[in-house]
């Protein structure tokens, strides 16, 4: 599947990719919207064990309500992301945004396209469309890095609680990810980056 207006994220709070949501059998949600540590890297970027997020799934699928990764109502309602007035509107100004550029009115997409993003700055799902549409080249680029650096004590990838091991600190999140990016990505600039 394929969400092309980027109704899924809106309607779970999805900011990022990649990003999960647990979803029982009847339709419940057991964990709202968060980062999975699919890989080690990621992992490390979320203070969790490179294989942590997985084996929780594992434990979800085994044992159901059961397993220890499902959280109680009080939990799920603290840890989701309501959205407030800005995202709301924020996403009525990228659905009008999408709307104005797939009938060929790019220059009167653009300033809704930016007003989403003004309004609901972590969404990196909005930012990465805006990019697609305007500057396919700054996507996961000089412009990608210079806005991933540029979190403060933001995360990219928000940390993650699995059981009663707390989750970490997110502006010690968000420096360990930046110090992560930088060695990744600073090596792959031209030098007047």
């Amino acid at each position: 599947m394929i969400d092309e207006r980027h109704v899924v994220a809106d309607l779970y709070g999805m900011v990022n990719v990649p990003t999960a949501v647990w979803i029982d059998e009847d339709g419940a949600i057991v964990r709202p919207a968060e980062t999975p540590a699919s890989n080690a890297r990621v992992a490390d970027m979320i203070g969790l064990g490179p294989t942590a997020y997985l084996d929780a799934l594992r434990d979800w699928a085994m044992k159901g309500v059961s397993s220890e990764y499902v959280l109680a109502p009080a939990d799920l309602r603290r840890r989701r992301r309501d959205l407030g007035a800005d995202d709301v509107i924020a996403a009525t100004e990228f659905r009008l945004a999408e709307h104005l550029y797939l009938r060929g009115e790019r220059n009167a997409a653009r300033p809704h396209f930016e007003e989403a993003l003004r309004l609901r700055p972590a969404s990196w799902t909005y930012r990465r469309q805006m990019w697609a549409n305007y500057e396919p080249q700054n996507n996961m680029n000089r412009e990608w890095y210079r806005a991933a650096m540029s979190t403060g004590d933001v995360p990219y990838y928000a940390p993650v609680q699995l059981g009663d091991t707390p989750a970490p600190d997110e502006a010690a999140t968000a420096q360990k990810q930046r110090e992560i990016y930088e060695a990744l990505f600073k090596p792959l600039m031209a030098p007047d980056d």
